[in-house]
Order: C-alpha cells, then sequence, then structure tokens
C-alpha cells in the first residue's frame, strides 16, 4: 500500500508554484494569509504512468476528488473551494483536468462533509500484480484554520473491490502506514502522483 504525493505550504502574500497544502489562516483571513516554504510528501501507489501536479486556483483549498471508477481508481480530478470562514466556503468548482484515463463506468465525488469541508489528510490503497493501481481512497477533512483536531476516521470513503480476499481480511484502513496527514498549521490545496491509463499513484 501507498500514500499519494501530499504537497504542503504555507502562504504569503503570494502563491508559490506547486503548493499541494497550505495553512489556513483563521476565520476571515483565510484568504490573507502568509505563507513560507512548500512542504511536499512523496506520492504513494504504483510507478506506473506519468507524473501530474495539479494546484487548486489561488485563493482556494482542496474540498476533494471527482473519480472516474469500476473496479479501481480510472481518474482523479480535484475539486475544490473558497473558504471565508473555518466552516464556510463557496461552491466547489472542479479542476480543468483529469488525471488517468477513460475507463471504468462510474463518475462520483469524494467530498468533505460541510462542517469539515477542507482535505487535511489521505489514506490510499494500491493493489496490482503487473500494474499496481489505486484501489481505494480515504479523505481526512478539517477546517479551514491553523489549528486543526485531527480526526482518527476519514469523513470521506472510496473503497473499489479487492483484487484477493486474502488482503480484505489483512486490511486496515487507518493504518498510519498509508495515511498522510498535511503538518500542523496546513491544509491541502491539491495534489500530485503518477497515472496513464489508469490512477497510479495519488497524494494531497
Amino acid at each position: 500500500m501507498k500514500h499519494p504525493i501530499m504537497k504542503c505550504a504555507r502562504w504569503r502574500l503570494q502563491w508559490r508554484s506547486c503548493l499541494i497544502c497550505v495553512p489556513a489562516a483563521m476565520l476571515f483571513f483565510v484568504l490573507s494569509a502568509q505563507a513560507q516554504t512548500d512542504a511536499i510528501l512523496p506520492p504513494l501507489g504504483g510507478s506506473g504512468g506519468g507524473q501530474f501536479i495539479a494546484r487548486c486556483p489561488q485563493g482556494q483549498l482542496l474540498t476533494g476528488f471527482e473519480l472516474r471508477t469500476g473496479d479501481d481508481v480510472d481518474a482523479i480530478r480535484p475539486l475544490c473551494i473558497t473558504a471565508y470562514e473555518p466552516a464556510e466556503v463557496g461552491p466547489i468548482e472542479r479542476y480543468p483536468s483529469k488525471f488517468g484515463g477513460d475507463g471504468g463506468g462510474d463518475t462520483r465525488q469524494l467530498v468533505c462533509p460541510r462542517d469539515a469541508p477542507i482535505v487535511t489528510g489521505m489514506f490510499v490503497y494500491s493493489e496490482g500484480f503487473v500494474t499496481e493501481i489505486v484501489n481505494n481512497i480515504h479523505l481526512f477533512c478539517g477546517l479551514a484554520a491553523t489549528t486543526q483536531t485531527p480526526s482518527e476516521f476519514p469523513a470521506a470513503v472510496f473503497d473499489g473491490p479487492f483484487y484477493n480476499i486474502a488482503w480484505r481480511n489483512s486490511y486496515r484502513p487507518n493504518s498510519l502506514d498509508h495515511t498522510q496527514r498535511c503538518p500542523a498549521g496546513l491544509v491541502a490545496v491539491g495534489i500530485n502522483g503518477r497515472s496513464g491509463i489508469w490512477l497510479d499513484s495519488a497524494g494531497i
């Protein structure tokens, strides 16, 4: 199992390139918060496909994903929102591009709840003998604030069917080995990973 790349950063008056997570300021100061150096955590999953990086537009934070799914995750598209207060956000906006293929049969949204609208961490499970593909994504969610109370359980979950039932018996969705969380004071603003005809790896 692997965890997708999580990018984290702090805000200054200007945004920096390749941010994946940034600190959200308290209450009305979310959009005027200042930042420091970006922090990028390595993606987990398979090594196939090509690398991608997707960051929400300036002033927006990551609230979840639009997924194209079959047995696994075929493609992923970030979903972004503007935060006005820690738990008050605007409408969801879709990132212009998706990453992955056109296979699978369902398109679904995996989104944080309104009372904890911002992604703060992600669990990723991948599987495959020849090609390792992302099979499960769980989102940990919090407020648009620099101070968080980390949640023990994910707030939004997608689980594809397991290839081998033996894996299901040993699967632990909250295992720290397969979960990435933004460092203290940071929240997610995008993802990166690898994709081709499937989603090979991903992370906030």
